[in-house]
């Protein structure tokens, strides 16, 4: 209870700062870029009088980077921004202290980027809608992405934690080599190593629960990976579940027996 008890506290107080001036105008910047880009977009092709034929999947894309990024920007730093502020001394030597600053910044972070997710969609959504009205179940579309990329911001959030409890010097660079890695070279081998990533399992559930309104079916991305049978969305739920506990145990365990060396003793 204790230990549950320090990561409420650490949640509160990153909450706190999450509130604060800069993290809102940052926040803000994120989340309005992916409507501002898609309405201009939508501007663009009716100045040239063709069809803007996949709002969706733009849509996707856009919102996908600024929601990495947020991630990139808070999950990464976790014990980094301790050393650097001079308190992790303070951290370590309190019961739980070293866990509680991973979970609790793990969920701020996550907080953070799926804010930025929440707003961006929803932003997306409308301009669709109001430009187009392509979407034929908007409330559907918006309540399944939503849910996606919450999914989403967990699964990475909790591999950004674990980079940032083992390259804490350099978490944010070696986290933006995983995702690119990962998430634009592996992801796309139709092999079983594609299994292993995170955006393979999230995808095949995008496409589930709302491919046929970006345009796109189950069955161009079973064609892609040579699938004769798409895994159940229940299989690519547990997959990311297990993925999330085992990133967070790791990231626990590392934070527990590592020795970080503060700015104190630099």
């Amino acid at each position: 209870m204790r230990w549950l008890h320090s990561i409420l506290a650490t949640f509160q107080f990153e909450l706190g700062n999450f509130l604060s001036l800069q993290r809102i105008a940052v926040t803000a910047i994120l989340a309005l870029f992916p409507p501002v880009m898609l309405a201009l977009i939508f501007v663009g092709f009716r100045f040239t009088s063709e069809t803007f034929e996949y709002p969706l999947i733009v849509t996707v894309l856009f919102v996908t980077i600024v929601s990495l990024l947020g991630m990139l920007l808070w999950a990464t730093p976790n014990i980094y921004s301790e050393l650097e502020g001079k308190s992790w001394i303070f951290v370590a030597s309190r019961p739980g202290g070293r866990i509680s600053i991973v979970l609790g910044k793990y969920c701020s972070a996550v907080l953070f980027g799926f804010s930025i997710s929440l707003i961006s969609i929803t932003g997306c959504l409308v301009v669709i809608q109001t430009m187009s009205g392509s979407l034929r179940n908007p409330i559907w579309v918006w309540f399944s992405m939503n849910l996606l990329y919450l999914i989403g911001c967990m699964s990475y959030g909790a591999i950004y934690s674990l980079i940032g409890t083992m390259f804490y010097r350099r978490a944010m660079v070696v986290a933006a080599a995983y995702t690119i890695l990962s998430g634009m070279v592996l992801a796309n081998v139709p092999a079983v190593v594609s299994r292993l990533t995170l955006r393979y399992h999230l995808q095949f559930i995008g496409y589930r629960w709302f491919g046929e309104e970006a345009g796109v079916t189950l069955a161009d991305l079973m064609a892609h990976y040579s699938l004769a049978e798409a895994p159940s969305t229940g299989w690519h739920l547990l997959w990311l579940a297990v993925a999330i506990v085992t990133a967070l145990f790791l990231a626990a365990w590392v934070v527990i027996s590592c020795e970080y060396v503060s700015s104190d003793e630099t």
